[in-house]
């Protein structure tokens, strides 16, 4: 073969005269570009997600079911619980060395 047949690319697609004349014995390959695009997600984890959102859907469906009086005490028992992990959080964070205003706070 010479450099003008194929314009010069025989070289590059492996071709020769004998290849030419057989069928391609490659098996077609499906790639889905978005499957191979995606991030590979840890079964495990996306367990735990849906777990944790069931469970706090099913706490908010409880609390609302609650008669008024109850449902502002769990309201504040709640936020009670949210504001001690906060404080311990900071707590932990100024020991090892951070400031206040470099700790994530909750509104």
């Amino acid at each position: 073969m010479g450099l003008d047949d194929n314009n010069g690319m025989a070289h590059l697609a492996g071709a020769d005269d004998a290849s030419a004349d057989r069928p391609s014995t490659a098996a077609p390959v499906d790639v889905k570009p978005s499957a191979a695009a995606a991030p590979r997600v840890n079964p495990n984890r996306q367990r735990m997600r849906t777990y944790m959102r069931n469970y706090r859907l099913n706490q908010k469906a409880k609390i609302e079911k609650l008669p008024s009086e109850e449902r502002a005490r769990q309201i504040e028992i709640q936020r009670a619980k949210v504001r001690e992990r906060v404080r311990q959080h900071r707590a932990r964070k100024k020991q090892q060395g951070l400031v206040r205003n470099q700790v994530p706070t909750l509104g």
